[in-house]
């Protein structure tokens, strides 16, 4: 069908073998997608029959604006995939600033062995392949490659509900009483050795997966950093809930929303990924603020050059008649 419609230059498809139906998207220079209904899912769950009629009725291709036609709605849904890739790339970039400023702060701790014979560009990296990292298991999760559902890989080793165990304790003994605890980081680092070395045990069977990107000894002193709770708490969550903003709503007010993983596919993660390869790190010598702006418009500032636009802001103000540059 994919075929087909590409030599016909037709976009949509819909092919069925009597227990399954597939419609088969094939948008000109784009990537295809699918997505099946079954026969015998319909009497148990009505709703799933109801899409399959809502997206297929010939009131959809006929009756409808151009927006609200099954290829107006995918076109938006693309749309939207891209605005979602692009927050989440945004919210991947701040918890690596997050996470490297932990690792800078357990640095100091040691007076300069944690990261002794390591640049900040090898802090930056560290910090992006932990992020990295977790995307992969978010991804893999979801799509049941690892063991999710088991009681002891979701109690001890699973990423997906680390972060909801986490919050509850946030919630009930609020977030200040994260920061004195650690095993959240530990756990993690856990899950990465397993995915990586594999786990042999009569109660749980992982495969080893080897890999780069999950080797332990690439970056052996992340195991020597003591990450609290508080901060890996908002490293997951900046991964599984997008900031979105709500529409129609004024002053700029946002709301939170669960980012599906299995919905993300190679080519949405790989632009995450190659968005953060030209950032790197650098150990400001004074104090800097970063100030959030639109897109493309995060200046970092150092305090003392603030403070002497302010300065020097308050004398214009005063000699021409209070009026501030």
């Amino acid at each position: 069908m994919l075929e087909l419609l590409r030599t016909s230059e037709v976009r949509l498809g819909l092919i069925t073998n009597g227990e399954q139906w597939m419609l088969v998207d094939a948008p000109a220079g784009g990537t295809p997608a699918y997505v099946s209904w079954f026969v015998q899912d319909w009497l148990d769950e009505p709703l799933t029959l109801a899409a399959f009629y809502s997206l297929l009725c010939a009131r959809r291709f006929f009756s409808v604006g151009a927006d609200e036609t099954l290829e107006g709605l995918l076109a938006k849904s693309a749309d939207f995939q891209h605005d979602v890739t692009d927050q989440l790339g945004l919210q991947v970039r701040r918890a690596v600033e997050v996470l490297i400023q932990a690792i800078d702060a357990a640095d100091h701790a040691t007076k300069g062995e944690l990261l002794a014979g390591h640049s900040t560009q090898t802090a930056y990296e560290a910090a992006l392949t932990v992020m990295m990292r977790l995307v992969f298991l978010l991804c893999a999760e979801e799509r049941g490659l690892l063991l999710l559902g088991d009681p002891i890989f979701d109690q001890n080793y699973a990423i997906s509900t680390l972060s909801a165990q986490l919050r509850e304790s946030a919630d009930t003994l609020t977030e200040d009483v994260l920061e004195r605890r650690l095993d959240a980081w530990y756990r993690l680092l856990a899950v990465f050795r397993a995915v990586h070395g594999g786990v042999q045990h009569q109660d749980l069977l992982l495969p080893a997966y080897g890999g780069d990107l999950f080797n332990p000894a690439r970056y052996a002193f992340l195991e020597q950093v003591p990450i609290n709770n508080r901060v890996t708490l908002h490293l997951l969550e900046a991964l599984q809930f997008l900031r979105v903003k709500v529409s129609g709503a004024d002053g700029g007010q946002f709301e939170r929303q669960k980012l599906s993983f299995r919905a993300l596919d190679i080519e949405q993660i790989g632009h995450v990924y190659e968005s953060l390869l030209d950032h790197t790190a650098k150990r400001a010598g004074s104090v800097v603020l970063g100030l959030a702006g639109a897109k493309g418009q995060e200046p970092e500032v150092a305090l003392a050059e603030l403070e002497g636009l302010r300065a020097e802001s308050g004398e214009l103000g005063a000699g021409d008649g209070g009026r501030a540059k």
